[in-house]
């Protein structure tokens, strides 16, 4: 994140304060300008409309929460994976990756997808809590899958050099390693839905708009555990004869 001097990150924030908030309302409004005519599913239209979560954390700019980075492998390599900074400069290449692994497009683009040799694994977004949420911890890693992943080409009359694109996450999940003090957010999955600003401030440039919850995170089954077989049946033992009282020992001489 470009930090030339105080006042020009100050005004940067607003703007993107400004930004996300007439986003969130303009999508609210009118989302066909990014869905186009596909229908807009009672889950999204939660995760949209819905106010944004109290627990996000936009008090200053180096706040925001955002998409960080995508693990990913390389084609015809030894599955060896590897993490790309999702930024501005790389934005393209992390798209084509999850795009050609399985992530969806709205509208459909014309032109094939520029081809990449990294294949996407997961996305990585990082969440920053408010400090007034009560929630333990600053920072939390949500993991997504691309097949999960939809990507809505932003209309151009939000900016004509840059349009707001826009991005939902199903089914995102706490990264391996979260704190268990966290609570819901480790039990639970989220919908994550994100804004790529057209602001050279930051250096990650997909924000988060808003999220929701996308019901509990499925437990793996347990082994069933093997039927006990049954004891074999003990022999009865014989009985041992009585001894002798010592009242009825015979006498000494």
């Amino acid at each position: 994140m470009a930090t030339n001097s105080t006042p020009l990150i100050r005004a940067a924030a607003e703007a993107i304060r400004n930004q996300l908030g007439y986003s969130h309302i303009l999508v609210s409004f009118k989302p066909a300008l990014w869905f186009g005519f596909c229908p807009v599913s009672s889950r999204d239209d939660m995760l949209i409309n819905r106010p944004p979560a109290e627990f996000l954390d936009k008090t200053r700019i180096e706040r925001f929460s955002h998409l960080l980075n995508l693990v990913y492998t390389m084609r015809d390599g030894d599955n060896t994976t590897f993490i790309l900074d999702w930024t501005s400069i790389s934005n393209r290449t992390c798209e084509a990756a999850v795009l050609q692994t399985g992530a969806t497009i709205t509208p459909e683009q014309p032109d094939p997808i520029e081809p990449t040799q990294c294949v996407g694994e997961k996305l990585q977004v990082q969440v920053n809590f408010h400090p007034g949420s009560g929630i333990p911890v600053d920072t939390c890693l949500f993991s997504c899958l691309p097949t999960n992943t939809r990507v809505f080409r932003g209309p151009e009359a939000t900016c004509r050099i840059d349009p707001w694109d826009a991005m939902i996450l199903y089914d995102c999940v706490a990264c391996p390693g979260t704190p268990q003090n966290v609570g819901r957010f480790v039990t639970r999955k989220w919908d994550i839905l994100l804004l790529k600003v057209c602001h050279d401030e930051f250096d990650h440039p997909w924000l988060v708009l808003n999220m929701s919850d996308a019901g509990a995170v499925e437990q793996p089954e347990q082994p069933e555990q093997p039927e006990q077989s049954e004891q074999p049946e003990q022999p009865e033992q014989p009985e041992q004869p009585e001894q002798p009282s010592p009242e009825h020992e015979a006498p000494t001489h």
